[in-house]
């Protein structure tokens, strides 16, 4: 849920919650992995490698379809020393 603004701020401006912020950053990089993919499945097929098109496609073909953030499973990678 969006809050409204302590004072100063303009009328009718809202903040967002954490959670809201991190739900569209996640939503903003899937969608830029989606249009890497868009953009590779394109070069690929104009470079005639059909079948290294049809694996992207296959391996991806849920984030083309639709970006979910809340749909998608999120891992934390930790490096191990």
């Amino acid at each position: 849920m969006m809050e409204p603004l302590e004072a100063g701020g303009l009328p009718g401006e809202v903040h967002k919650t954490p959670s809201q912020s991190a739900g569209i950053t996640r939503t903003l990089q899937l969608t830029e992995v989606r249009d890497w993919c868009m953009q590779r499945l394109s070069q690929l097929s104009l470079d005639g490698r059909l079948s290294e098109a049809r694996v992207l496609t296959s391996e991806h073909l849920e984030m083309l379809v639709t970006v979910d953030a809340h749909q998608t499973l999120w891992m934390m990678v930790e490096e191990v020393s």
